[in-house]
């Protein structure tokens, strides 16, 4: 149902990229294009094509989506936006420059999978190492926190670089996936767990530590669980049996944690003495 839907009602044929507001009968109900989307549809396409049927329509779509990306999701100092307009014309300016190299990154990789094109390669390897260079952390000129008051550091960076790494691993040398894939294990075991609730946190410290304020208290369930698939999916790659072991724990915690004994369901956002949240409201349920 979902592919089909997708193929139908998204693709952008007059401005290039997709369409992602979209009402449940197809109709588009805003035509701004958000660039942490683009690419992730672009994967999904070249992804089908390339592991699980090779049909040239997925293929096209992947292309199409590719093409959008590399032609507006830049500006001239290369930073990725993270709002377009219908056109690309940009909307705001790129203050989370990392959701949308994250997923250019593995976009990128996944459709050079195929071409095995050099500029498809250089692109993808390019991608990831704007990613994990110091420039777009902590991005300082469009921060929200300032700095040095309360440092924190988020379960977001460890989890989603041992994402992207696995994903393009086929580009990255043994030694250097290896390396970083054990220094996300280590960042985010070593940091992010509750030791009473068994939980990840989602902001810490620089040592760890807890942060007893909104932020620091803040629990987000749906994001605890997307990091253990992350991190036992890597693992798995690196024969990390205790590793997976953990992962285990921390999902079962975290299902008990959140999970609404009334009605069913994980809350969405929580805050982990129980105190209503600051933004959404506790009770947010995915």
């Amino acid at each position: 149902d979902t592919i089909p839907f997708w193929e139908k009602n998204s693709i952008d044929r007059e401005c290039g990229g997709f369409f992602t507001c979209l009402e449940r009968d197809g109709t588009v109900y805003d035509t701004d294009k958000f660039m942490w989307l683009q690419p992730r549809q672009a994967w999904t396409f070249a992804m089908l094509y390339n592991r699980y049927e090779k049909r040239d329509e997925w293929l096209e779509i992947a292309k199409h989506g590719i093409d959008f990306v590399t032609k507006y999701g830049r500006d001239e100092a290369g930073d990725w936006f993270f709002r377009l307009t219908r056109e690309g014309k940009p909307v705001l300016h790129p203050y989370n420059p990392n959701s949308t190299a994250l997923f250019s990154t593995i976009a990128y990789a996944e459709y050079a999978a195929i071409t095995q094109d050099e500029e498809d390669i250089a692109r993808a390897r390019g991608t990831y190492d704007y990613l994990i260079s110091d420039r777009p952390k902590p991005y300082t000129r469009f921060a929200k926190a300032y700095p040095g008051t309360r440092p924190l550091i988020g379960l977001g960076e460890p989890m989603f670089r041992a994402h992207v790494s696995y994903e393009i691993k086929w580009l990255m040398d043994a030694d250097e996936l290896n390396q970083t894939i054990d220094e996300c294990l280590n960042a985010v075991f070593d940091k992010f767990p509750d030791p009473n609730l068994g939980i990840f946190r989602e902001n810490v410290a620089p040592d760890g530590s807890f942060v007893d304020s909104l932020e620091g208290r803040h629990i987000n369930p749906g994001h605890g669980i997307e990091c253990v698939w992350f991190l036992m999916e890597v693992a798995e790659f690196r024969n990390n049996t205790e590793a997976i072991n953990k992962c285990v724990d921390v999902l079962l915690s975290t299902l008990d944690f959140a999970w609404d004994k009334e009605y069913g369901g994980i809350y969405n956002f929580m805050d982990v003495e129980g105190h209503p949240h600051h933004d959404l409201g506790w009770n947010q349920k995915l």
